[in-house]
């Protein structure tokens, strides 16, 4: 009754069950219904000592396990078939046995769920074992957790940031430039592992075959969103930096991308290689996990740091520090081009428009001594 149940309430669906999915001692095996003479039906239950009403040309198991005559004489062949499923199946005592589903068709994420589902739903859930029954209880703990972990994660580390820069907008700031891009990246490997759009590109490993495993966001997003706080605090810890020397928002901005640039798009370059390595894996899970460590510092580095983060900064003007005070803004974009190097090396422009030199900061030792002594490299002093 429990297989018969099974077969009705998955027909007619992608994750069907039919009935030579089934391996158990109390079915006849369709490789010992072809044996016997005659035509059965493809589900027929055995009976222990009497052939079953609805294939009377089946043995009872007895007869089967026996190899007896009584009632219609099993062929050798048909008893030794019975007699193996027996052993593989049944403990040694006789009290108690498991059956076998095999599903006959490529069942993929989601369906093999549905499966389980359909399982649990005619027997006891502890007594349904399988690696697909772990693995469903596994995604269900995992993920009515996940979504609180990182909310949770997200405040600290937003309200740690906030806290140190002592500006209280700064989390909406990270919201935008580090959560929402995550959502781009994510629909991104979807499109790759889920929907095929790479497909056509027959980049291998990289496709729809085998569909997206479900422990990638849980693997994926917590290391990006470490790296993408990472590279926004590196720009912003600067832009504040020269906003505080009196830059304007424009300035301060400009010269933070100048002076961090070449730092985060080397660091980025490097992490790129490293994970996209591991596209290289012909394992599902290292494959993909490449894919999405690699798109995610791809476009935290080349896409959000260069281009959103100071898009929103420019927006948020003096919101971006509230309600800190920042000094007047003394230093123009205009004048912060004609001190470029200065600003690339991290020197920044004071308010009367001279460069501090730090000591030990100019190019050589005979240039300080000169600058010392009131020489000509003393001119770097000058207005």
């Amino acid at each position: 009754a429990t297989v018969r149940e099974l077969v009705r309430s998955t027909n007619g669906t992608s994750w069907r069950l039919l009935p030579e999915d089934f391996g158990s001692v109390v079915l006849l095996p369709r490789s010992v219904g072809e044996l016997l003479p005659g035509s059965c039906p493809t589900l027929v239950c055995l009976r222990w000592s009497e052939s079953p009403p609805e294939c009377p040309a089946a043995p009872s198991a007895q007869a089967l396990l026996a190899a007896q005559a009584g009632g219609p004489s099993p062929s050798h062949a048909a008893s030794k078939a019975y007699q193996q499923l027996w052993g593989g199946l049944v403990v040694a005592d006789g009290s108690s046995s498991v059956a076998v589903v095999t599903p006959s068709v490529d069942l993929r994420g989601e369906e093999r769920q549905m499966v389980m589902q359909a399982l649990w739903q005619v027997l006891p859930r502890r007594s349904v074992y399988a690696h697909d029954a772990i693995e469903t209880d596994m995604l269900k703990a995992d993920y009515s957790r996940f979504p609180a972990i990182m909310v949770l994660t997200l405040l600290f580390m937003f309200g740690l940031i906030s806290w140190t820069f002592k500006a209280a907008l700064v989390p909406l700031k990270l919201f935008l430039t580090v959560v929402a891009p995550l959502f781009f990246v994510f629909g991104l490997i979807l499109e790759a592992y889920e929907l095929g759009t790479f497909d056509v590109f027959g980049i291998p490993h990289v496709n729809s075959d085998y569909g997206l495993h479900w422990t990638i966001p849980i693997l994926a997003a917590p290391i990006l969103t470490g790296l993408a706080v990472d590279y926004d605090v590196f720009l912003f810890a600067r832009v504040y930096e020269f906003r505080q020397k009196g830059y304007d928002d424009r300035a301060a901005i400009v010269a933070g991308l100048a002076a961090t640039g070449p730092i985060i798009s080397g660091a980025g370059l490097v992490m790129a290689l490293a994970f996209g390595s591991m596209l290289l894996s012909e394992t599902r899970l290292t494959n993909e996990v490449g894919f999405a460590l690699c798109a995610g510092v791809v476009m935290d580095t080349f896409i959000v740091r260069p281009l959103l983060v100071p898009s929103i900064l420019m927006l948020g003007g003096g919101l971006n520090y509230w309600p800190q005070k920042m000094p007047e803004a003394t230093i123009s974009v205009a004048e912060l081009e004609e001190h470029a190097e200065d600003v690339r090396l991290g020197m920044p422009i004071s308010a009367d428009r001279t460069t501090h030199l730090a000591a030990g900061a100019l190019p050589s030792s005979s240039a300080a001594a000169a600058t010392l002594a009131g020489g000509p490299a003393a001119t770097l002093l000058g207005p």
